[in-house]
């Protein structure tokens, strides 16, 4: 009797799981991922659509992307913001941060930094990595939000544990200023270690500065132009100018055979994981 039962429920999980599996909407959804990678976005748009129809929350927020950029599909924000609303009804954290960039940049609906925080706020509270970072933004800069240092410096830590290279970076910020409590220079070079094996050009700046100064890390003029060599090659065209003044100074200052070494570490440089 109860090794019937138990095969009668175990075949009603499977023959769920298989309804999932092969349901139309899911076969729809990636039909149209196929064909959106292969660059197919009027076939793609047509089948997110129908999938949409269904309730399909995935294809309810690649359709609201579709229509926000307008590929295989009208450029239509407000249409966009409208799928996005769909699948946040369902709860979906991607949706909530694509409605919060939306009330941020004021596409599809009217700018409102406070609307915006409060979508980032939903998502960041389910673990949303880039919603986490976007409100720590806000709080920093005051923006939708009261400001707020030690919020910001909260949401920050909550996306550098799980990866993201520019909230790392903002944390060696913090610690190193001390914004957000007492300055620590060796827990600042801690998070720009973190963001520098990602690659993030910027806290290779900062970890030159460090090995120059000593602060947080012993001194050293060959790891200080290592990093800002890196910099230097990596950055932005400003980010590059100071590097590259900071590198001639301190080479100015070195000798021949440290400059080489530093240039020999640079070159052989590799992060753990590429932006």
């Amino acid at each position: 009797m109860i090794r019937e039962l138990l095969r009668t429920v175990l075949t009603g999980v499977i023959l769920v799981i298989m309804a999932g599996v092969v349901s139309p909407a899911n076969a729809d959804y990636r039909a149209a991922k196929s064909a959106q990678k292969s660059g197919n976005y009027v076939k793609a748009a047509g089948l997110y659509a129908r999938s949409a129809e269904q309730g399909d929350v995935r294809s309810q927020i690649n359709l609201g992307w579709l229509h926000m950029k307008g590929l295989g599909t009208e450029k239509n924000p407000e249409k966009a913001v409208e799928y996005y609303r769909s699948a946040a009804a369902q709860g979906s954290p991607v949706a909530e941060f694509n409605l919060g960039l939306a009330y941020r940049k004021g596409r599809g609906v009217r700018k409102d930094p406070s609307e915006a925080a409060t979508w980032f706020r939903r998502a960041a509270t389910k673990g949303h990595m880039r919603s986490q970072y976007n409100l720590a933004q806000d709080y920093q800069r005051g923006v939708g939000v009261e400001r707020n240092e030690v919020e910001a410096a909260k949401w920050y830590w909550d996306a550098a544990n799980r990866g993201f290279d520019r909230a790392q970076y903002q944390l060696g910020q913090i610690y190193s200023t001390g914004r957000a409590g007492q300055v620590d220079y060796r827990e600042a070079v801690r998070w720009y270690w973190a963001a520098a094996t990602q690659g993030n050009p910027f806290a290779y700046y900062r970890l030159g500065e460090a090995f120059e100064a000593g602060a947080g890390v012993e001194k050293s003029p060959v790891e200080a132009l290592k990093w800002f060599i890196l910099a230097e090659r990596a950055g932005s065209e400003k980010l590059r100018v100071a590097a590259a003044k900071r590198r001639l100074e301190l080479a100015s200052e070195s000798l021949g055979v440290t400059v080489r070494h530093a240039q020999k570490l640079a070159r052989s440089w590799k992060p753990l994981r590429s932006r």
